[in-house]
């Protein structure tokens, strides 16, 4: 009614809240099924809905009768009479099964995702390994030919090293923030050319590229 107090229960709500019939004729409201800590936000949520708010998918912890809580999903409408609203219907859903899913899902997630970070942090060690690898080559050779082939390999293998540690500092595992990409080969490129006379300009918007579209366009940019 106005006043918070139920004066209706079905036989499930008595099941999942613990109470008998004969509870509501002593008097149970409302803020009695929710923990303390937010009955004062149910008590404003009562007052909307009693003003003729319908209140759709609120949650709240919720309070059985033995004091074990769980979290529930509400759902109310207010009750019309001849002279304005005289209560509020509404129906509680129980939804600790799907919290406890949720979770799941998520602590599943949340292990994909170290996963794939530690996967982008391995490849891009062991590229930069190779990398090293064919640059101290490289010195060690005399033919400048010779030296300009393993400087071209090392900086191929470098431009793709350079998106897994993109993607390993990233929070999207699956896209590469191409702008910040381009940026950064091209100033490691004009580092290991050492070519003075050679200006850059970078005219590229804002876009994501998936993994297997930036690797390619990051060779293309390395060989020209």
């Amino acid at each position: 009614d106005t006043s918070g107090r139920i004066t209706f229960a079905n036989r499930s709500a008595f099941s999942t809240f613990g109470y008998h019939p004969e509870s509501l004729a002593r008097g149970v409201f409302f803020v009695d099924l929710v923990i303390p800590e937010e009955r004062g936000r149910v008590r404003k949520d009562i007052e909307r809905a009693i003003g003729g708010e319908d209140l759709l998918g609120y949650e709240y912890m919720m309070l059985r009768a033995d004091g074990v809580a769980f979290p529930g999903l509400v759902h109310t409408g207010y009750v019309q009479g001849d002279h304005g609203p005289i209560g509020v219907r509404g129906i509680v859903v129980d939804i600790t099964e799907q919290k406890r899913a949720a979770a799941g899902l998520r602590r599943a997630l949340d292990e994909k995702e170290v996963l794939l970070k530690e996967v982008h942090h391995r490849v891009k060690n062991n590229l930069q390994i190779i990398s090293s690898l064919l640059n101290l080559q490289a010195d060690a050779l005399n033919d400048p030919r010779d030296r300009a082939l393993f400087k071209e390999s090392e900086s191929r293998v470098r431009s793709m090293a350079l998106i897994h540690e993109r993607l390993y500092k990233s929070d999207d595992f699956a896209r590469v923030e191409f702008r910040e990409y381009v940026d950064a080969l091209v100033s490691s490129l004009f580092i290991s050319y050492q070519r003075p006379e050679i200006t850059s300009e970078v005219d590229i918007w804002d876009c994501q590229l998936p993994l297997d579209t930036a690797i390619p366009c990051g060779l293309i940019i390395n060989e020209l």
